[in-house]
């Protein structure tokens, strides 16, 4: 049986290992409270959307299709190459086999005044029973 890893730590992982120049902070589920407040830096918060079985047979499932939603609270900051940060996060998750299920469009966060991209990122996983 293959050891599926929560898909959150795996695109947290594919974010690390790539070093987007632009993204300061990587968050899985939650934006920590000294984090939260942070409108001159570029945050991406990961959390799990959903994990649906399917593909049964046998009495058992075949494939495990699970959802990431991919939040981008933009920096301030004018400098900030928005684009490019936004080109290079969808360039590496379809490099990664994730798919882009849904790309919102861009909104500003009443609180920070920070601009917000919001990606719904899948990938199924294949059980080997």
């Amino acid at each position: 049986m293959s050891t599926t890893r929560l898909p959150v730590v795996e695109a947290g992982e594919v974010l690390r290992e790539a070093s987007i120049n632009g993204i300061d902070n990587i968050c899985l589920y939650r934006v920590p409270p000294e984090t939260q407040d942070a409108s001159d830096s570029t945050t991406v918060l990961l959390t799990e959307v959903t994990e649906d079985l399917t593909n049964y047979g046998s009495d058992k499932f075949q494939d495990r299709n699970q959802s990431v939603e991919l939040q981008i609270f933009f920096s301030t900051k004018e400098d900030v190459d928005i684009d490019t940060i936004e080109r290079q996060i969808e360039s590496i998750f379809l490099a990664k086999k994730w798919r882009i299920r849904l790309s919102r469009a861009h909104t500003v966060d009443p609180t920070t005044e920070q601009l917000v991209k919001i990606y719904y990122l899948d990938r199924t996983e294949r059980n080997d029973f």
